[in-house]
């Protein structure tokens, strides 16, 4: 018999779920267990797609009422890798009222700041990495493995000393500051970071009329265009959709 291909979908958790794509195996069916694992329940499983990303990082959105096999999956990799994320996001948390779908909308924008997305100012970027510390440490401990958890919980971005002349050096002294000054104080990361323009953005590579590359930024409130992944100014151009459920297909 015929096992089907096999594809793993990567959750905002860390893990993964091993899966075998079969003929009558559709996207609602890998979402559902997704959701399972992830202890969504409905309605707030709405929030959430299945996408394939390609090796640009783009996303590609797989709609619900078609069979994974409807979907021409590169075939230079012996395992499909798919990934559960949000993708219709809230314009606050505090509209959510699950915990565990609170925890994963965290993950999905806690992951946006490790790739560098989010338009934070140097003062937010320091409070952020206080409280990331906080979330994950608990109160302040003096330990040796306090500067590596914060770099990889809120890496030093190149752009605080273009934009804000803070270097690394400075920046780890003042997050380690705001940490120590947050005992017992775990709320707040989500508020500066729902504040960013690109936040609950997906980025795409692309080029303009004239041939010259832009990224193109599209969210739930509209579409932009930046000159680039580092720039947070976008450019003369701007799409605002009748509703934040018009987008299917980004």
């Amino acid at each position: 018999m015929h096992e089907g291909r096999p594809a793993t979908v990567r959750l905002l958790d860390g893990e993964c779920l091993e899966i075998s794509v079969i003929a009558r195996l559709s996207v609602n069916d890998v979402l559902t267990l997704a959701a399972h694992h992830c202890r969504l329940t409905q309605p707030d499983a709405r929030y959430f797609g299945l996408a394939f990303i390609d090796d640009n990082d783009h996303y590609h959105w797989l709609q619900p009422g078609k069979n994974l096999l409807d979907y021409e999956f590169p075939s230079d990799k012996a395992v499909i890798q798919l990934s559960h994320n949000v993708r219709f996001f809230v314009d606050s948390i505090f509209s959510l009222e699950n915990p565990a779908v609170i925890e994963v909308f965290f993950l999905e924008a806690h992951q946006q700041l490790l790739r560098g997305q989010l338009d934070l100012s140097n003062i937010d970027y320091v409070r952020v990495g206080g409280l990331l510390l906080q979330i994950y440490r608990g109160d302040w401990s003096e330990e040796s493995s306090l500067i590596s958890d914060l770099q990889s919980l809120a890496p030093y971005q190149p752009r605080l000393l273009r934009q804000y002349g803070l270097n690394q050096s400075s920046f780890e002294k003042q997050v380690l500051q705001e940490y120590a000054g947050l005992r017992g104080v775990q709320r707040g990361f989500m508020q500066i970071v729902e504040q960013c323009s690109k936040y609950g953005s997906r980025l795409y590579r692309v080029c303009e009329g004239s041939g010259s590359p832009c990224i193109l930024s599209i969210n739930s409130r509209g579409i932009q265009v930046f000159e680039n992944e580092d720039t947070f100014r976008p450019k003369d151009f701007s799409l605002e959709p009748p509703s934040p459920t018009s987008f299917f297909h980004y």
